[in-house]
């Protein structure tokens, strides 16, 4: 099955011990239409903000390649919780 995360879904990353690891994310936007450029230059149009909490502070960034979020998803490297 091919599951594809959502505005609104909560996430978080299992670590190689098979473990859920902190923070809980929320994903608060998608926009694959803006071009981002990774570590080794290349450009995708795949990109996500989530928010997260640490004690009593709230953060929000943007982040990532969609793409690669939801096969970790797919491989059961994330735990979908809404």
């Amino acid at each position: 099955m091919d599951k594809k995360l959502q505005i609104g879904d909560v996430i978080s990353f299992i670590d190689t011990d098979g473990n859920e690891t902190e923070p809980i994310y929320t994903i608060l936007d998608i926009d694959t239409s803006r071009p981002v450029q990774n570590a080794n230059g290349q450009h995708f149009y795949s990109h996500f903000r989530i928010q997260w909490k640490e004690g009593d502070i709230t953060y929000k960034t943007w982040s990532g390649n969609w793409d690669k979020i939801n096969e970790k998803l797919n491989k059961g490297e994330i735990i979908c919780k809404k």
